[in-house]
């Protein structure tokens, strides 16, 4: 028989890991959108990380990431921008993970501490023409 202590020791590990898990991505309006929003596959979502995109369009969000790795802030902000019906993401500061290693003088130990410097980019919409319908995107 499983005791209720075992129960509750799973439901609380199982927490922990759920909530400890990826970046949180926030959102912040900026400009009215062109056009009404329209949910979106996140991999139809344009990304810009070097360039501005070559198109005219109407910056209607700042999205941020913070938490997890960086390599996850990518698709957690893509993601994001889908579900808002963004045409496009333009990065504004990329993710970079730094790890930092110190003495502890009350443990007298090592201590190494993970963290990323955390990730923005406007989500963009166009402003000349129909915006591409919701596609599936090229199925990564």
């Amino acid at each position: 028989m499983i005791s209720l202590r075992r129960i509750f020791a799973g439901l609380v590990v199982s927490a922990a890991l759920l909530t400890g898990c990826g970046p949180t991505v926030t959102a912040t309006a900026l400009n009215p959108s062109p056009r009404p929003f329209s949910p979106r596959h996140a991999m139809s979502v344009e990304v810009y990380t070097t360039s501005m995109p070559p198109r005219p369009y109407v910056e209607v969000a700042a999205l941020s990431a913070k938490g997890g790795n960086a390599e996850e802030h990518f698709g957690a902000m893509r993601q994001k921008a889908g579900e808002m019906g963004c045409d496009a993401l333009v990065f504004t500061a990329m993710p970079r993970d730094a790890t930092s290693t110190g003495y502890n003088w009350m443990s007298g130990g090592v201590t190494t501490t993970s963290s990323n410097s955390g990730s923005s980019a406007t989500c963009v919409m166009w402003t000349g023409g129909a915006a591409p319908g919701p596609g599936a995107g090229p199925g990564y």
